[in-house]
């Protein structure tokens, strides 16, 4: 799967339609780099790739609806906001445009109603094929590009970390990328050791006794070993795949330890910059009292100055 672009309209954070985010697609420099303050978006853009492919189940917003803010206080009785974003990538020489969108309005009580997000893929073949997922295809065409259960190590914020560290199914959402499971049911068919799969089915019915019949039986049944074999090496060349992306998983983890650590120091030095300003404020506060006290009583202060002046020179007169 390679990424090329994400465009958002009125979602989250972004108002109004956006020019779309492009990403490297050069074999030399495949890395796209987006910087941004804290809350200025970048974690919306995550959510806005898990919620265009997966829907309100996938993101980890505090509230349901994905409208802009300033897009809905717009709103007017009888009017409608429509919210979109849209992904394109390549994904097996074949281009695909995936686009979730959902409509907002205001019912007769001014209240925000929200429609369900539809979901439309467009594809473009090499060959030049192209039209449109059909609506029963677009699940499983989205689970054919990445699985759900594999989206947390592809989009993650540091927010998610502990839970991309406890979840459990990546290996069995490797498999069903990779196409293991069918894979193993095949060879279990073509075992010859289980009673009931093919080979020994086209074995119990080989009959040496009839040449025609026989040499049907053997043909098939060497056509049948031969897919076993290849299978059973598709097999040991997943095994090594799986431990491929094990070892991937564990270097993400540490990477994401590490990006823990990070987050817990900057949270560390907010509240320490916040601490700080607090005691600048109180010593402010503290100095306006004295300066204000101080006004108050200064006529009675210097009055006090002065009558112990003229108390001093009088001893001073009578030394």
């Amino acid at each position: 799967m390679q990424i090329r672009s994400i465009q958002l309209s009125n979602f989250r954070r972004y108002k109004g339609t956006q020019p779309p985010i492009l990403f490297s697609t050069d074999p030399e420099k495949n890395v796209t780099v987006i910087l941004g303050s804290n809350t200025s978006g970048k974690t919306t853009i995550v959510q806005a790739f898990l919620w265009c492919l997966y829907g309100d189940n996938k993101t980890s917003f505090k509230t349901k609806e994905v409208i802009n803010t300033d897009a809905e206080l717009d709103l007017m009785p009888g009017k409608y906001c429509d919210v979109f974003v849209e992904i394109v990538l390549v994904h097996e020489d074949t281009e695909f445009i995936i686009r979730r969108s959902q409509r907002f309005s205001l019912n007769n009580s001014n209240k925000l109603k929200a429609d369900e997000s539809s979901l439309k893929i467009k594809y473009k073949e090499t060959s030049g094929n192209q039209g449109d997922v059909s609506a029963i295809e677009r699940e499983d065409t989205i689970k054919k590009i990445l699985p759900k259960a594999l989206s947390d190590y592809f989009f993650f914020d540091g927010e998610r970390i502990t839970d991309i560290n406890n979840r459990g199914d990546v290996v069995a959402a490797v498999r069903g990328l990779m196409g293991l499971d069918v894979i193993g049911e095949a060879r279990n068919r073509l075992d010859p050791k289980r009673s009931g799969s093919i080979t020994s089915k086209l074995k119990s019915e080989l009959d040496l006794g009839t040449d025609a019949k026989s040499a049907g039986l053997k043909k098939k049944l060497q056509e049948k070993q031969d897919e076993l074999m290849q299978l059973t090496e598709r097999i040991m060349t997943a095994k090594d795949e799986i431990e491929f992306f094990s070892r991937k998983k564990e270097e993400l983890k540490e990477k994401l330890a590490q990006e823990a650590g990070a987050k817990a120091l900057q949270k560390r030095r907010a509240d320490l910059e916040r601490d700080v300003a607090a005691y600048q404020r109180n010593i402010t506060d503290s100095a306006g009292r004295i300066l204000a006290d101080f006004r108050k009583g200064a006529i009675m202060f210097f009055a006090l100055c002065i009558g112990y002046t003229k108390v001093d020179r009088t001893q001073l007169s009578m030394v």
